[in-house]
């Protein structure tokens, strides 16, 4: 089920278009948010941005999604607004508020884990890491591997790609992270998708197929997940990659078969190291080393 709020951008009424055409249910989310829903993760400093933005009616109406995306049974797929950027007292129009975290303590589990795949950094969002909240990150490395967020934060864990990653080096990605994800046990997984890292997005700079979105989707476990979709392109491949993450979290994933794409050795080498570093700050964590 395609979960959409009611104020839709003309790009993201394009992409419900062509997603109706490939007869994937959907609904169109009537219901509103508040004021207090957004203060329950923002600050009054957001709301007067939102103001002054116009912004405010789809902040409200993206949370009244998100509460009608939590309260159904069947798998679900959210369309947000760009979540990654929305801080605790900051946003921008095209990123009025934060989703993953308002849904984290909306759902009001012990642990929350936010999962975030975009080739930019989500630096508004690693504001809500800590207490319940832990975020983990799968971004661009040419945006750089800023370790140091890592140290001060022990719910912060980050996973930069390297330019050119494509999925044979991705799935080692997903190992990773799912073993994170197990010893954490969330009782909710917030995952959220950006089409910016599949192979025929024109803004990427990465080669991740419609098999690497279902596996990472079908790798991370949680008592409850719910899937949200940000920076969204109208193009036949963000509906490819919905289809197929409805199917991760339908149980239907891990019939297909990583899309063959030839990695530079730099890119092997340099994902390898990242991955060792990953590796030792999670050990390290656990007390392991």
């Amino acid at each position: 089920m395609i979960v959409a709020p009611c104020a839709l951008p003309e790009e993201r009424r394009r992409l419900l278009e062509l997603l109706a055409r490939e007869g994937i249910p959907m609904r169109v989310s009537e219901r509103r948010g508040d004021i207090d829903d957004l203060l329950l993760v923002h600050g009054p400093q957001l709301v007067r941005h939102l103001r002054r933005f116009g912004a405010l009616e789809t902040a409200l109406c993206s949370l009244g999604a998100a509460k009608e995306a939590l309260s159904l049974d069947s798998p679900t797929v959210l369309l947000a607004a760009r979540s990654l950027w929305a801080g605790a007292n900051s946003a921008r129009p095209e990123s009025p508020v934060n989703l993953h975290a308002y849904v984290a303590r909306l759902f009001g589990g012990v642990t929350a884990l936010v999962v975030v795949l975009d080739k930019h950094f989500p630096r508004g969002t690693l504001e809500f890491a800590g207490g319940g909240i832990h975020v983990a990150a799968l971004y661009s490395a040419s945006e750089g591997v800023k370790a140091r967020f890592m140290g001060r934060n022990a719910n912060v864990l980050l996973m930069p790609m390297p330019p050119g990653i494509a999925d044979p080096s991705f799935s080692k990605y997903v190992d990773v992270l799912g073993e994170y994800v197990d010893a954490l046990n969330p009782d909710i997984t917030i995952i959220g998708l950006g089409t910016d890292v599949h192979y025929r997005d024109i803004h990427g700079e990465h080669f991740v197929s419609e098999w690497g979105y279902a596996s990472l989707t079908s790798r991370l476990g949680g008592r409850r997940r719910l899937v949200t979709v940000e920076c969204a392109s109208p193009g036949a491949h963000t509906v490819s990659i919905i289809s197929s993450v409805l199917d991760a979290l339908s149980g239907r994933a891990g019939v297909g078969t990583p899309r063959p794409h030839e990695e530079s050795d730099a890119v092997r080498e340099e994902s390898s190291r990242i991955l060792r570093l990953v590796r030792r700050m999670v050990r390290e964590r656990r007390g392991l080393d």
